[in-house]
């Protein structure tokens, strides 16, 4: 895991490097900060409970129902189908 964020952090010390960001406003620049903030936000997450935070779909989204995406409907709908 720590491989991963070593590539990570060098991708961003590279996307936010003068060759590649022309300014502080420029997108690569945007997206570096972004990521960094993610990559902290992570980090400090996951050392707070140990390990990466797993988190399933809120419960509303797992009942079967009108407001149900369709994907999530889709094994009900083949096991309805075999019987």
């Amino acid at each position: 895991m720590l491989k991963v964020y070593e590539v990570i952090k060098r991708l961003i010390a590279t996307i936010a490097s003068p060759q590649i960001a022309i300014d502080e406003r420029h997108t690569p620049k945007l997206y570096s900060c972004f990521l960094e903030s993610l990559l902290a936000k992570h980090k400090r997450d996951g050392m707070a409970q140990g390990r990466m935070p797993q988190q399933g779909p809120p419960p509303q989204q797992m009942q079967t129902g009108l407001n149900t995406p369709r994907y999530q409907q889709l094994p009900q709908l083949l096991q309805q189908q075999r019987q």
